[in-house]
């Protein structure tokens, strides 16, 4: 019969006798820098034991924590390339407008991609020079980080000043399930997302012979399938506020996400970047990489761990809700993710272990 050996708060308990082998915690602290650019959660040299309220010191191999990484989201960018991004932003004029949604869009996303304080695996789905005005494209840019330089390319080479060359019409649920694919194949464990931006509803639906008919049904459909693959759909739409695409923007943006209750409305450039940066704060940051368990033998596993904040003494709760406490990023239990106060906490170098527990076989 298993059951929890308890000792204090439940922490990195791996005492002699009990089974664990050679049970270690695991330490996040403030973030420093790692040789290969991931950021590194500790403070540098050598960790120090966990000990404290929770007494374990000098007991085995109990107390001696590993380092573990911040685990980047994967995002890959789903951008609009149909004729009516040419119109302005503003509504003040339609077809090759100054102002256009293509470039408030491409500026929004040049600002996102950039920064190096934030690490996200940005990707981009391809702007095709359209033979097939539905053809969805592929990946120009696979996720990855510093993949800033390739997306700006790719986004200038389809721009001539303000306007999108050669645009088409908007296969949403072709490119969301092109994006979905290209996720799909990397690592389990961070936040993967396929972001939409898009100034309205999605066309082309298959079998049918007027391109502009509304794939609606098929778009949702297709970011429904993504979340079944634990990948998230944000959708933000560009001047799109009361228009025709209401209703499927809304019901995309909650078939890609169980707590978004509608999509995210841009009116201008800055809301735009705005949108885009709310995205990167609440996905990077506060996803913590689950490391081996210390032992093979069933006495430790990556589905009962604690995280317990920085003095030691108090457990920060598993959540599900995602308002304060700490989740599962996904089933395959490698990665975790602070929500609410707990993420600020982090943030702001306060020090987080994750630890594991131990039982006896």
């Amino acid at each position: 019969m298993m059951k929890s050996v308890a000792v204090a708060v439940a922490m990195a308990v791996i005492a002699p006798g009990m089974g664990c082998g050679t049970g270690r915690g695991t330490l996040a602290g403030s973030a420093g820098a790692a040789g290969n650019g991931a950021p590194i959660l500790g403070t540098g040299g050598a960790a120090p034991p966990l000990t404290g309220a929770a007494g374990i010191t000098g007991m085995g191999c109990a107390g001696i924590p590993r380092r573990v990484s911040l685990l980047p989201p994967d995002i890959v960018i789903v951008l609009d390339a149909s004729v009516s991004m040419n119109d302005a932003i503003d509504g003040s004029c339609t077809g090759g407008c100054v102002n256009s949604k293509w470039s408030a869009a491409a500026r929004a996303i040049d600002v996102a991609v950039t920064p190096t304080t934030a690490k996200v695996n940005w990707g981009l789905t391809a702007l095709p020079d359209f033979a097939d005005a539905c053809d969805a494209g592929r990946i120009a840019v696979p996720a990855g980080l510093f993949s800033a330089a390739r997306i700006n390319q790719e986004i200038t080479r389809r721009t001539n000043g303000e306007i999108l060359l050669n645009g088409g019409n908007s296969p949403l649920r072709a490119a969301v399930d092109v994006a979905a694919a290209h996720l799909s194949a990397r690592a389990a464990g961070g936040h993967r997302i396929v972001l939409v931006i898009t100034d309205g509803e999605p066309d082309c639906a298959p079998g049918v012979s007027d391109t502009f008919a509304s794939d609606a049904a098929g778009t949702v459909r297709a970011v429904t399938g993504a979340a079944s693959l634990g990948i998230a759909t944000s959708v933000i739409g560009v001047a799109t506020a009361g228009g025709p695409a209401e209703a499927t923007l809304t019901a995309m943006a909650r078939a890609g996400d169980a707590t978004a209750s509608t999509y995210v409305r841009a009116a201008n450039r800055d809301q735009l970047t705005a949108a885009m940066t709310d995205l990167v704060t609440g996905a990077a940051g506060c996803t913590l990489a689950i490391p081996d368990p210390p032992t093979n033998d069933g006495t430790t596993s990556r589905w009962d761990i604690n995280l317990v904040a920085a003095d030691q003494t108090s457990r920060i709760p598993l959540d599900p809700s995602h308002t304060n406490g700490w989740d599962y990023t996904d089933d395959s239990r490698l990665g975790a993710q602070l929500y609410g106060p707990a993420c600020d906490s982090l943030r702001a170098g306060n020090s987080v272990y994750v630890v594991f527990v131990c039982h006896e076989i």
